[in-house]
């Protein structure tokens, strides 16, 4: 999967590709929770998104998916790719909900080493519940 995923990547902004990884996601991986993970660092890394399709198709997955692990790359690539301030804002109020202290620690890092949002570390903790 680890270099079947890095191939994909190098296909930027796929249209074909990014439908087939949303579809092979929902349909066709519920019992493999690593191929979800590599599905979503994929399409993390070499695909952007709409509004739209961040609020409508990806934050309806990270709710409704149980693995902490896929979940650590869906808050990943919905903190990457939201380039809008009240969708954040629903992001870390989704994130102040989960119960692993675990995923909360790693995408506080992953977000302020990638300056995704404008706050101070202990700002964020204290949006997040830690």
């Amino acid at each position: 999967a680890n270099n079947f995923s890095l191939t994909l990547m190098k296909y930027k902004n796929n249209t074909k590709i990014k439908e087939a990884l949303l579809d092979a996601y929902s349909n066709r991986f519920k019992m493999y929770e690593w191929v979800r993970y590599y599905i979503a660092l994929v399409l993390s890394i070499s695909h952007s998104f709409s509004d739209e399709e961040l609020r409508n198709v990806l934050f309806k997955l990270l709710k409704a998916e149980e693995s902490d692990l896929v979940k650590i790359s869906l808050y990943r690539l919905l903190f990457k790719a939201s380039k809008n301030d009240q969708f954040n804002a629903a992001l870390r109020k989704e994130l102040k909900k989960e119960e692993n202290e675990y995923l909360k620690v790693t995408i506080t890092s992953f977000t302020q080493q990638h300056s995704i949002e404008k706050m101070s570390i202990q700002e964020f903790l204290k949006s997040i519940g830690l």
